[in-house]
């Protein structure tokens, strides 16, 4: 007699890393319960959809997603459809009566909860939406199983944010900052490196802040200084690093540690002085470029990326003249830049003087024109140098890896034309071109 075959799911993950770690918790527990995951939506019992819901485009490209998905129950094997993550955590039980279509909506804080919660949907019971006030942490949900697939991993340090930066919708979807301890990042590192990975990036909300509310200063510089001992790994990447948390105890730690990239993630946001004051961001103009000549100074080489919000209430042209000649001087290596989202229920949103769309939409295209020249110089100088690579994935005629100046997903690659290496090892690789934001070179040998 046949068993009863194993359900089938496929999960899409939309928005930040942080996302991405909650969505590999989810699928691991799938997967100790038996289910098996499938790469089409079309071939799944089971859809589900992790959100973002920080700014208007993140969460206008969840509800055009979970639409799409949604049309699966209706022409495909799919019985169930569930909606995780920050969006059911910022919009609650309005999306029962907004979405018919979805069976389970769940908060980020439930997200460790799926299978308790798909049995109760599983067995008929209706249909819910399970909300959660307080962020979780990793170690409070006992054994963890994450899906991890390559050679690099997201390794979340804290939960939450208490900055209250007035643009910001995070503390109303994720709570207040809640760090883990030191002995549990550390474990996680262990577990991922005896995975085969080789390059964790630390990520949470603001990662200086890490520890704060328990120590009272930030713990980062410790933690740190115990992942560099962590045997197995060879990269450790630092994103979300705050201008206001950076001070010579953290420098110190960076320039002393083995296998931290010298690549670091510092969003400054603006320079012009009324609108950092007006952003809560508890740096002013000194302070930002103080910052950035103490990390140059004390780390010879370093590649800094930052974020840029163009168009927040008020902003002149006089004001995006200064964040213009700001960049023009400093030259970041990678920067991302957005339009400032008008978020119901921050601090700005009341602002007055909202910048029209048209004008910021220009300035944003003035900035990125002027952030792509910088970047095609920076890389221009790696033409005809060797760096070292971690290979990644097979690329149409190539090897695509990264170096340890560039971070997934937002950084372009290095594109390996010529040689051989193994998925997951470091090569070293000499730089022949740069196509657009990324590389390409040839092998020279393994590493």
């Amino acid at each position: 007699m046949r068993g009863v075959p194993e359900p089938r799911f496929h999960m899409v993950s939309l928005g930040c890393p942080k996302n991405w770690i909650d969505s590999e918790l989810a699928v691991g527990r799938l997967l100790e319960e038996g289910y098996i995951s499938v790469p089409s939506p079309g071939e799944a019992d089971l859809i589900l959809v992790n959100t973002c819901a920080f700014i208007q485009g993140a969460k206008e490209e969840a509800i055009e997603t979970i639409l799409e998905l949604a049309a699966w129950k209706e022409r495909g094997r799919c019985r169930h459809l569930v909606v995780m993550g920050c969006l059911p955590q910022r919009y609650g039980d309005e999306l029962l009566q907004l979405m018919p279509e979805v069976d389970l909506f769940l908060g980020s804080g439930e997200i460790p909860r799926l299978v308790e919660h798909l049995r109760s949907v599983e067995a008929g019971d209706g249909r819910f939406c399970h909300l959660s006030r307080a962020p979780y942490l990793l170690e409070d949900q006992g054994p963890f199983t994450r899906l991890v697939t390559g050679p690099s991993a997201y390794l979340r340090i804290a939960e939450g944010c208490s900055n209250r930066c007035s643009y910001c919708a995070v503390p109303m979807i994720r709570g207040p900052l809640r760090s883990r301890s030191i002995e549990a990042v550390v474990r996680e590192a262990e577990l991922l490196a005896g995975m085969g990975v080789k390059e964790v990036i630390l990520v949470a909300q603001d990662t200086t802040a890490f520890g704060v509310e328990r120590a009272g200063t930030s713990q980062l510089p410790e933690l740190i200084k115990a992942l560099d001992q962590v045997e197995g790994l060879r990269w450790i990447r630092l994103m979300y690093v705050h201008p206001a948390g950076v001070d010579e105890r953290l420098v110190d730690s960076l320039r002393g540690a083995r296998r931290l990239c010298p690549y670091l993630d510092l969003p400054v946001q603006h320079i012009a002085p009324r609108i950092l004051r007006e952003m809560n961001r508890r740096v002013g103009p000194q302070e930002i470029r103080g910052c950035i000549d103490m990390l140059r100074e004390a780390i010879p080489g370093i590649h800094l990326r930052t974020s840029i919000i163009v168009g927040f209430p008020g902003e002149s042209e006089d004001e995006f003249r200064e964040l213009m000649d700001f960049l023009s001087e400093t030259r970041f290596e990678w920067l991302g830049a957005f339009l400032y989202s008008r978020e119901e229920g921050t601090a700005a949103s009341k602002f007055p003087a909202q910048v029209p769309k048209k004008v910021a939409r220009r300035r944003l295209a003035q900035l990125l024109r002027l952030q792509k020249q910088i970047t095609t110089e920076h890389l221009g100088r790696w033409v005809g140098r060797e760096t070292t690579v971690l290979v990644e994935k097979q690329g149409r005629g190539c090897l695509l890896g990264r170096s340890s100046f560039q971070a997934p997903e937002i950084d372009g690659v290095v594109r390996i034309k010529k040689g051989k290496a193994p998925l997951g090892s470091f090569a070293g690789v000499h730089i022949t071109a740069v196509r657009g934001y990324d590389l390409e070179g040839v092998l020279l040998s393994l590493s």
